[in-house]
């Protein structure tokens, strides 16, 4: 996949699970480095699991935040992206 080609390591840390009939859920934290980014980053997310009647996987949705992974990432986006996220925090509150 084109989103991971030059990434110097990906880990995942599974923090969670849960299963229930032919499904499941893990919860981990993805740490990436990559060259264009000045330090490396982690990132919380889930995957959906369902498998067949053979206890193969069958379906597979990963879930997490590109823009914390890689948008956050850059100099001037990062900069405005947590801007935003700051105002809409303090409305929220």
């Amino acid at each position: 996949d084109a989103l991971y080609r030059r990434l110097e390591y990906r880990r995942f840390e599974i923090v969670s699970r849960q299963q229930q009939g032919n499904e499941a859920w893990l919860g981990w934290i993805m740490g990436v480095a990559h060259p264009r980014l000045a330090k490396p980053v982690r990132v919380e997310g889930a995957t959906r699991l369902q498998f067949d009647a053979w206890g193969k996987v069958c379906l597979q949705h990963d879930y997490f935040d590109l823009g914390a992974l890689y948008y956050e990432q850059l100099p001037l986006l990062g900069r405005l992206i947590h801007a935003i996220r700051g105002r809409l925090g303090a409305r929220a509150g």
